[in-house]
C-alpha cells in the first residue's frame, strides 16, 4: 500500500535514464523533449535542469575561438567541439580575447562608421552587449567573467551580470604602470582605476587565467605574471613566473581552481 503508482516510477527511472545524455551533445535533449509530453515536462522543469547540472558538474566545452590572421580585417573564428551546437556565422573585425562562464569577450576595431569597442557574446542564444572602451594604454589586455554572488559558474548566461576586468601598461616620465580597471553590466561603467608601478609588468595580449578571486595575465617577455583581484578593494600585484619553458607558455586555471602554467617543448606540454 506504501508504493508509489506505476507512473511515479516510470517518471524517476525516466530521469535517472535522461540524467545521463551527454552534456556536450545538446541535440539529445531537443530529440528526447520530441518523444512525448510527458517527457518534454520532465526536461523542461526546473527540478529536472538543477539535477541534470548536478550531475554533470563541469559544464561541457561546446567550441574554441581562434583569429585568423592570414584575412584582412582579422576573423574571429568559433569551432565546434559538439556535433550537434553550431553557433551563428563568424565574426569579421572582432578580435578573440576570452571566453568564460559562457561568454566571449571581443575587441571590435575601429573603423570609420563606428569607433572602438568591447563586444560580450553569448554564443548559445547570438545575443552580445557593446562596451565602450576606457583609456587605452601602450599595451592591454581585458578578460570577462561572471558576476553573480555565490555562483556555482555550472549554468551562467549571457544576460547574467558579468565584470569585464581591463588592465594596461604606459611608461609615464621613465616608469612603468600598469593599470586596472572593471566594467560592470549592472552599473554600465567601469570602476575607478588601481595602480602598480613595476619595470617588468608590461602586459601581453595572451590568454588570462582565473583563480579565487583574482585574475591573471602574463607579461611581456613572460617573466612576470600581474595578479589582479576583483573582489573588494580590487589590488594589483606583480608574482615571478615559474622559471621553466622560456617560449609557448600559458596561464591555466588548474582542476582544483589554483593558478595552473603549461609550457610546449617540441610535440609534449607540460604542466
Amino acid at each position: 500500500s506504501d508504493m508509489p503508482p506505476a507512473t511515479a516510477l516510470m517518471d524517476d527511472v525516466v530521469v535517472e535514464i535522461l540524467l545521463r545524455l551527454p552534456p556536450d551533445e545538446p541535440g539529445c535533449l531537443v530529440r528526447a523533449c520530441l518523444v512525448s509530453k510527458p517527457w518534454r515536462r520532465l526536461l523542461t522543469g526546473n527540478a529536472f535542469l538543477r539535477s541534470y547540472r548536478k550531475f554533470h558538474a563541469a559544464p561541457p566545452m561546446l567550441g574554441f575561438l581562434h583569429r585568423l590572421y592570414d584575412e584582412d580585417p582579422c576573423v574571429a573564428r568559433f569551432v565546434p567541439t559538439a556535433k550537434s551546437f553550431r553557433p551563428p556565422r563568424n565574426r569579421r573585425c572582432w578580435y578573440a580575447l576570452d571566453a568564460r562562464h559562457g561568454r566571449a569577450l571581443f575587441y571590435d576595431s575601429e573603423s570609420e562608421q563606428k569607433p572602438a569597442e568591447f563586444v560580450v557574446w553569448d554564443p548559445v542564444t547570438d545575443g552580445h552587449r557593446r562596451i565602450p572602451l576606457p583609456e587605452t594604454p601602450k599595451s592591454w589586455n581585458a578578460a570577462v567573467l561572471c558576476a553573480v554572488d555565490g555562483c556555482d559558474h555550472l549554468d551562467c548566461h549571457g544576460d547574467d551580470p558579468f565584470l569585464v576586468a581591463f588592465v594596461g601598461t604606459d611608461k609615464e616620465e621613465g616608469i612603468w604602470i600598469t593599470s586596472a580597471c572593471f566594467y560592470s553590466s549592472e552599473a554600465s561603467s567601469w570602476s575607478s582605476t588601481s595602480f602598480v608601478e613595476h619595470p617588468d609588468a608590461s602586459i601581453e595580449m595572451q590568454p588570462s587565467a582565473l583563480s579565487g578571486n583574482a585574475v591573471y595575465f602574463l607579461c611581456d617577455p613572460s617573466t612576470r605574471i600581474l595578479q589582479c583581484d576583483f573582489v573588494g578593494e580590487r589590488k594589483l600585484s606583480v608574482i615571478d613566473r615559474p622559471d621553466v619553458h622560456e617560449n609557448n607558455v600559458v596561464l591555466i586555471t588548474a582542476e582544483d581552481g589554483t593558478l595552473g602554467f603549461a609550457g610546449v617543448q617540441e610535440s609534449s606540454i607540460y604542466l
